[in-house]
């Protein structure tokens, strides 16, 4: 038998060897896990390393926005749309400069609802679909400078006149009207723009070979101009055919004198806002009348008071009815640390119009009144600035002619950082069942938009 001493010996012996063994076996663990874990942490250190990079490498090259849209009316109604609509918006812009020469510019946007008011369709040069493009190149064109002109051509926005609400001088572009109530949206035209300078006068000179229709809000949508439950048979659209005869073109000549700034202009083409031929059988027939529009516009502050004021004569072939001279005269004001730092900013216009010949038709017509919504009517915006990254801003458009008919879209903007932005606002709209707001004075609303900007 083992000395008990022997056996003690051991069994220490034993305890001792399992104990380096078990300690060593739980460092070993421990320095993997720790090597496993500065692996990982190194790896996704490398990931955010290189999606930055790309980040940067891509907002070095593009501009542009991912924005998210929600739409939720108060109430059901007769039409095909939901009471909650969502739109996704990408839109980039890409310029490229040729040396002292020029440039390159072109504005890719992806456009997509839940809706159906964006059609499958690819870019188009002449935007004439009925819904909206889901993958749209907006502009795109080269520009020539020299030292006495700019050259443009392509498909461009332009932009004419100087009052904030309605410019009845600005018919160069189509726009989208597909939902009323957001703030318009202007479609490209294919254009040859030339842009002369001449001591202090510049002639702004546009050449569009082709048409393009504004877009109206669906037949079957809630801001249709016809009756849901009623809709008379549309015929096709009459669109004018491309020809050189059918060619638009525009000049404004501006200049600057004294603390004004004035412009006159000039357009010849074709209204881009439908009127419809009613048929023997009750049926419409889109079509569009050649117009000529000759205008002006002026702006100049006084002691911090802002004026400005826009006019323009329309006048009209074929069957519109009627030509009429449009006006427009405006105010704005900056009143600075209100309250602490609080600003407001006003700007408060009336737009006047008065008919100056009657025509004869030869059909009767039906007009969406797009184009002459503002007759008599009040136009105001006020901001109200509570820091640099917060705003609360209300639009309101009042027409006189009714005692009752107006449109008012408070909103508040706020800034989470420099490129997140949010916006939330309400659109109420009130009006007797014959004047333009009243007919969709079941259509109000709360909207709210989140975008990034790059």
């Amino acid at each position: 038998m083992l000395d008990k001493q022997v056996f003690k010996l051991i069994i220490f012996c034993l305890i001792i060897n399992n104990y380096y063994y078990f300690t060593d076996n739980v460092y070993s663990q421990e320095q993997y896990e720790n090597r496993e874990t500065n692996m990982i942490n190194m790896n996704q250190q490398n990931f955010v390393s290189k999606v930055n990079s790309i980040y940067s490498s891509f907002s070095d090259i593009f501009d542009g926005y991912v924005e998210y849209r929600n739409f939720t009316y108060f109430r059901n109604d007769a039409s095909d749309d939901k009471i909650n609509r969502t739109e996704g918006i990408i839109k980039l812009e890409y310029e490229k400069y040729i040396g002292n020469l020029g440039k390159f510019f072109v504005s890719p946007k992806l456009t997509f609802d839940n809706d159906n008011y964006s059609s499958s369709y690819i870019d188009e040069l002449e935007e004439k679909s009925i819904r909206r493009i889901s993958f749209n190149l907006e502009e795109y064109y080269v520009e020539l400078n020299y030292s006495s002109f700019d050259l443009k051509i392509g498909k461009q926005i332009f932009a004419w006149g100087k009052a904030d609400g309605f410019n009845p001088t600005d018919n160069l572009n189509p726009r989208d009207y597909i939902d009323l109530f957001v703030e318009e949206e202007k479609i490209g035209v294919p254009a040859i723009n030339l842009l002369y300078y001449w001591n202090d006068f510049t002639f702004d000179m546009v050449f569009i070979p082709t048409y393009t229709p504004t877009r109206l809000p669906l037949l079957n949508s809630r801001h249709s101009f016809v009756d849901p439950d009623n809709l008379p048979v549309i015929n096709g659209r009459d669109l004018p055919s491309n020809k050189l005869s059918n060619f638009q073109s525009g000049i404004q000549i501006s200049r600057h004198i004294s603390g004004w700034d004035f412009s006159l202009s000039y357009y010849d083409g074709f209204d881009d806002i439908t009127i419809a031929t009613i048929e023997d059988d009750e049926s419409l027939t889109p079509m569009y009348n050649r117009m000529r529009v000759i205008g002006g516009d002026f702006a100049t502050t006084f002691r911090g008071l802002g004026l400005h004021g826009e006019a323009a004569q329309f006048i009209y072939d074929g069957d519109n009815g009627e030509n009429y001279f449009q006006y427009i005269l405006g105010v704005d004001y900056t009143w600075t640390n209100i309250i602490d730092d609080h600003d407001i900013f006003v700007i408060l216009e009336y737009m006047g119009e008065k008919s100056t010949e009657r025509q004869e038709v030869s059909k009767k017509v039906f007009g969406s009144g797009l184009a002459r919504v503002f007759t008599n009517s009040v136009l105001s915006t006020i901001t109200y600035k509570f820091s640099d990254t917060l705003e609360w801003e209300t639009k309101l458009a009042f027409n006189m002619d009714s005692h009752l008919s107006y449109f008012i879209k408070p909103e508040i903007r706020y800034d989470i950082s420099d490129e997140l932005k949010l916006t939330f606002g309400v659109d109420f709209i009130e009006g007797v069942q014959d004047t333009f707001f009243g007919r969709f004075e079941k259509d109000d609303r709360s909207y709210l938009f989140l975008r990034y900007s790059f």
